[in-house]
């Protein structure tokens, strides 16, 4: 990993507003990080910290209330 940008998620946030939030965010890192590519150092992935996994969808959580 070159750079990264933490960001929560509202409570009340659309998938749909998160992806242009993201979209934006992502733009200005890539920006970011090619200004500084001279400069960065990568940092390794930490493997004792364990990844975050989603469940797995199940037809239901489609549902439109």
């Amino acid at each position: 990993m070159l750079l990264a940008r933490p960001t929560t998620i509202g409570a009340d946030e659309t998938a749909g507003e998160l992806s242009a939030r993201l979209a934006r965010l992502g733009a200005d890192v890539i920006v970011e990080t090619l200004d500084r590519l001279a400069t960065l150092r990568p940092t390794p992935q930490d493997h004792a910290r364990p990844p975050t996994l989603a469940p797995r969808l199940k037809k239901g959580d489609g549902a439109i209330d």
